[in-house]
């Protein structure tokens, strides 16, 4: 896993450095950082391949889109260079230059590079994950992928995820992920009942039917409650809860341990009561050795989080949690802050502006309602 993450001359980051976590969460305000930390992963991602390529592209159809070498560089940089360097939970120290010869090139020279490809960063065997914001809503039909079975993946926008469910449905999951039947009696080895497990404390009860169609590129996925007799639902159907949660919750059931996946709005179209089961869930996958970066604008998924820090019967320990704070540009405290949740899910500080929203709405209540009374 990546312990330590220094960015120079990239977007936002001049001198950066970041402290990574097994579990780490990015929040904070709009355009202050967040996305542009994960780019910076995604970016790394696509440069570390063998062989290695001699430039990278700064927009691609898997979740990259940084526009053009202006948009990139750093307006304080003393070079056209960008530097990224993390050191990884063994020891391990990696260190990538990116040159931009013009402000309006789309592609970045690799100026410098580790010898060999590196695990942490490797998309084999599904080791790196990125599941967007930009997930697709409920759809008639999906596409399908041409790679194979090991590195197969539910895809950045979640266009796979039947494909997955298809191909590796009847495949166990690992042991730390695996609950129990509702009746409580029998475990569900399976990724397709423990996803359906999942999907139902998260959005709803449900059962989930996946096909890919032979001689074809196409695969779908049909919905049904459990218990009701009829036909099986069309996504259309069902909502936009099921089709934005869905990848994420088979990206965290096939993702292999010392595996990173980021996430992007986990919370999206769901149910307060759903974000903080999402954030049970985010957390019960790190407790079980894959490293999550989780982006979010929801204290319900944080909450969450904490809860499952607190678990004792999935311990994630609070020393390999982060919450990396991202403060508004002009800010005097500095381009983001540190906070860390305890063993009982406490966290240690709670500074101004950090999800204190309701706080302040409901003080300014309180002061019209008192008006309103004179």
């Amino acid at each position: 896993m990546i312990r330590n993450l220094h960015i120079s001359n990239f977007k936002r980051f001049q001198d950066t450095h970041f402290d990574l976590g097994r579990l780490t969460v990015l929040t904070g305000a709009n355009g202050s950082g967040k996305t542009s930390l994960i780019h910076s992963l995604l970016l790394l991602q696509r440069a570390d391949n063998e062989p290695r390529p001699s430039t990278v592209a700064l927009n691609d159809d898997d979740g990259l889109q940084l526009g053009e070498g202006a948009d990139v560089l750093n307006w304080e940089a003393h070079t056209s260079e960008i530097t990224f360097e993390y050191q990884t939970g063994s020891g391990d120290h990696s260190c990538w230059k990116f040159g931009i010869p013009d402000e309006r090139t789309l592609h970045l020279p690799l100026v410098e590079a580790p010898g060999q490809a590196t695990e942490v960063l490797s998309d084999k065997n599904r080791r790196f994950t990125y599941v967007s914001a930009d997930r697709l809503g409920p759809r008639d039909v999906l596409g399908a992928s041409s790679v194979s079975t090991e590195d197969l993946g539910v895809g950045c926008h979640g266009q796979f995820v039947a494909q997955v469910l298809a191909v590796l449905g009847r495949h166990e999951v690992p042991e730390g992920r695996r609950t129990l039947s509702p009746n409580g009696d029998i475990q569900l080895h399976d990724l397709l009942h423990q996803t359906e497990w999942w999907t139902r404390r998260i959005v709803r009860p449900i059962e989930i039917q996946a096909e890919r169609f032979p001689n074809s590129m196409i695969t779908r996925l049909r919905f049904k409650t459990p218990g009701i007799r009829g036909e099986w639902t069309r996504p259309p159907n069902m909502g936009y809860g099921v089709s934005y949660a869905l990848p994420l919750i088979v990206a965290g059931l096939v993702a292999p341990p010392n595996g990173l996946l980021i996430v992007e709005n986990p919370e999206a179209h769901l149910h307060p009561a759903g974000q903080s089961e999402i954030g049970r869930f985010l957390g019960r996958i790190a407790a079980t050795g894959v490293q999550v970066i989780a982006e979010t604008h929801s204290d319900h998924v944080l909450n969450g989080i904490r809860h499952a820090a607190a678990d004792f019967a999935h311990p994630l320990d609070s020393e390999d949690t982060e919450i990396i704070f991202f403060l508004p540009e002009g800010d005097s405290r500095g381009i983001f802050l540190n906070l860390k949740i305890s063993r009982s899910g406490s966290l240690d500080g709670w500074p101004r502006g950090f999800f204190d929203q309701i706080d302040q709405d409901l003080r300014a209540l309180a002061d019209l309602q008192r008006r309103q009374g004179r």
